[in-house]
Order: C-alpha cells, then sequence, then structure tokens
C-alpha cells in the first residue's frame, strides 16, 4: 500500500484560515471597544483637574522643588498668575519639607513675593 493515499489529513485551506483570522480579530476589537466603553461608562471623573483642589493634589505628587520652579516660569510665561503661584508654594513647601539651605528657600519665596505683586495676569 502506498502511504500517500493512507493519509487521512485534510489539506489547509488557507482561504478559510484567514477567513477566520478577520473574523477573529473584528469580533477581538468590538469587544476591545465594547469593554472600553463599559469602563469609562463605570469610572467616576476623578481625572478632572478643574478644581483647585485637584490641581493641589496633582502637583503634590512632584517631588523635585525644581520642576515646581520651572513649571512656575512657564505658567508666569503663558500668563497663569494663579497657577505659577500654586507651583511655587508646593516647591517652597518641598525646600522645606527637605531641608534645604535657608538662602534657596529665600530666593523661591522672593519668587513667591515677586508674584503675588504682578498685576496683569489671567486667572487660571
Amino acid at each position: 500500500m502506498n502511504s500517500a493515499n493512507n493519509d487521512n489529513s485534510m489539506p489547509l485551506n488557507h482561504n478559510k484560515l484567514s477567513n477566520d483570522i478577520v473574523l477573529f480579530v473584528s469580533k477581538l476589537m468590538i469587544f476591545t471597544f465594547f469593554l472600553y466603553g463599559l469602563f469609562m461608562a463605570a469610572l467616576p471623573d476623578h481625572l478632572n483637574l478643574e478644581t483647585e483642589r485637584n490641581k493641589w493634589v496633582a502637583i503634590s505628587f512632584i517631588k523635585n522643588p525644581r520642576v515646581l520652579l520651572e513649571m512656575s516660569l512657564l505658567h508666569e510665561r503663558e500668563g497663569h498668575k494663579k497657577s505659577a503661584l500654586r507651583d511655587i508654594k508646593a516647591a517652597i513647601g518641598l525646600l522645606e519639607l527637605y531641608g534645604a539651605k535657608q538662602e534657596t528657600i529665600n530666593s523661591y519665596t522672593k519668587r513667591l513675593s515677586d508674584l503675588k505683586k504682578m498685576k496683569n495676569y489671567q486667572k487660571t
């Protein structure tokens, strides 16, 4: 007997295989979008940074006073005095927490007082 004749395996149908893959990927994408929609509908909007409290909480994760100083300078250039004040106050708090030199704290405090004296600014 010829062994080729006894082979009971079916030849691969590549068209059916590619159609199955396309169908699987399509169903996976639909399921992913559905799951994303469920999560977005179920989760409360805690990422809203519009309130002053939420902005303070967000910058509390920054542990580098120099970064906060740079953010303050950026906000000042953009005309956002309130944000600049918030950032420099947080930086001063970190400097005090870390026990920085008084001259460093004084330079940040001077910036804070200069910002407070500014008259033309946009509230944010």
